[in-house]
């Protein structure tokens, strides 16, 4: 931001969505900005300009690289898709910690430095916070984390001064057009995940997913793939034994050792989060007793098929479904847990992908009920969203 520059300072121009930073550089010079990176050359500027490819990813660098490089000491893991992120790393933190390890987090419930939480403003904070974060972690002798990394944040390059031990695509359902402008271009984003490995990194794909198996075809030959789902050809895979509104028991076939888990958490879909976290920390070199210990210590994951339970003669549950295959997801999973209605309530945020809003009714209308409300109308009316 050219207005927070102060003499002596080095300003990095970066193109967002709506402005361009190269507009702004001779703010920042007449602030006392003494030397510039862009991604392309200026005639009009008297200073010293530093010339890279991509700015967005200079910045994620010199964030990490001023504060000393925090990053290289902290395992890091990085859990990327549609859905399913925020369960899958709730659970791998949960798992590390039972195995003793220190562990920070930073995902869409919250950021945690392995000792303190406050709640999270973005899926995945942007560079400068993220360095930070990294940093502190390193003070408290943190030596995992465990994060969101969000489409948007693989497209701004906001991770690319960390080098991820491990990675997972969970699935690539539609979502964020409104920003990526398709599916094509929102797959390549979720893709990128994997440039972000280690050379000998592991990427986990969830091969029952369409848009996983479309861009396993896409990576090197060379990369390290462990596939995992509910399908026969996958390397790691699950089954659901016995399934009811407390919770399921789970077979997990890893690479290690085949074992079966009862859990608190509810629904198909998150068998494969439990089976994506469980695989995560096997690369990790985390016992299979650890898996189990840390996995039975979770009773729900907050807003993720989570259960209210006042006392009432029907089953609540709380989701935070905000995409087609999410609320079909949930739709299906309350199918499994009741023999009377199930009834939906839901809405769409405003300002975002408004292609997706036909198909959730879609899926929506496999309830007996459907409650459309509004949810976060940003600056839309409330009536123009449900309609």
């Amino acid at each position: 931001d050219s207005r927070r520059v102060q003499p002596g300072d080095v300003f990095v121009a970066l193109r967002g969505s709506r402005t361009d930073g190269h507009q702004y550089l001779e703010s920042a010079i007449a602030n006392g900005a003494v030397g510039i990176v862009v991604d392309r050359p200026s005639s009009r500027i008297n200073v010293p300009q530093c010339i890279v490819a991509d700015t967005r990813a200079a910045f994620a660098r010199i964030c990490m690289e001023r504060l000393g490089a925090p990053q290289k000491s902290i395992r890091v893991t990085g859990v990327t898709g549609t859905n399913g992120k925020t369960t899958t790393t709730w659970l791998l933190r949960s798992i590390l910690k039972a195995a003793g390890r220190t562990t920070g987090l930073l995902g869409t419930l919250e950021y945690s430095d392995g000792r303190n939480t406050e709640p999270a403003l973005l899926t995945t904070p942007d560079s400068e916070q993220l360095a930070r974060y990294m940093a502190q972690m390193t003070r408290n002798r943190v030596t995992e984390c465990v994060m969101e990394i969000s489409s948007h944040a693989l497209h701004q390059q906001r991770c690319a001064g960390i080098t991820l031990a491990t990675a997972a695509i969970t699935n690539i359902t539609q979502d964020h057009f409104d920003y990526h402008g398709d599916l094509k271009n929102y797959r390549a984003a979720k893709l990128s995940i994997a440039s972000l490995l280690s050379r000998d990194g592991t990427l986990l794909l969830g091969i029952d997913d369409e848009g996983c198996r479309e861009i396993r075809t896409q990576l090197p030959s060379d990369r390290r793939i462990v596939t995992y789902g509910f399908d026969a050809t996958a390397d790691l895979r699950v089954d659901v034994l016995q399934s009811s509104a407390a919770g399921q028991l789970l077979k997990l076939q890893l690479r290690s050792a085949s074992v079966e888990i009862q859990t608190a958490v509810v629904g198909r879909h998150n068998a494969l989060n439990i089976l994506a976290a469980a695989a995560l920390v096997e690369q990790a070199g985390v016992a299979a007793k650890e898996i189990c210990d840390g996995l039975a210590q979770i009773i729900s994951v907050p807003g993720r098929m989570e259960r209210v339970d006042v006392g009432q003669p029907f089953f609540v549950f709380v989701d935070y479904a905000h995409t087609p295959d999410g609320i079909a997801q949930c739709v299906a999973t309350a199918r499994t847990l009741t023999s009377g209605r199930v009834i939906l309530a839901f809405g769409a945020g405003g300002d975002r992908d408004r292609s997706k809003r036909p198909l959730m009714a879609m899926a929506a209308r496999h309830s007996d009920i459907v409650v459309v409300t509004s949810d976060n109308p940003r600056s839309e009316r409330p009536d123009q969203i449900i309609a």
